[in-house]
């Protein structure tokens, strides 16, 4: 991530088995997330309304991660 834009991210707390927290920067389309045993992941380019559907979704957090977001963009472990 060198010369890249820092990215802000306002972490969320979520319920979930799998997930603890998110965070969405608008900047820089980075979606943040800690995991329950603690790793913390960052994925790029990800649409707004993904952030947004994955902590609004009251069904299944981590079903949404799942689906939408753990295959489909790129991404760097950070911890």
């Amino acid at each position: 991530m060198e010369n890249e834009e820092v990215a802000q991210f306002e972490m969320v707390p979520v319920t979930s088995s799998q997930l603890s927290q998110v965070g969405y920067d608008k900047a820089t389309k980075r979606l943040q997330i800690v995991f329950t045993k603690g790793q913390v992941y960052v994925y790029h380019d990800v649409p707004e309304e993904v952030y947004t559907n994955l902590v609004e979704n009251t069904a299944s957090v981590g079903q949404y991660f799942n689906q939408h977001v753990k295959f489909s963009f790129k991404y760097d472990r950070l911890s």
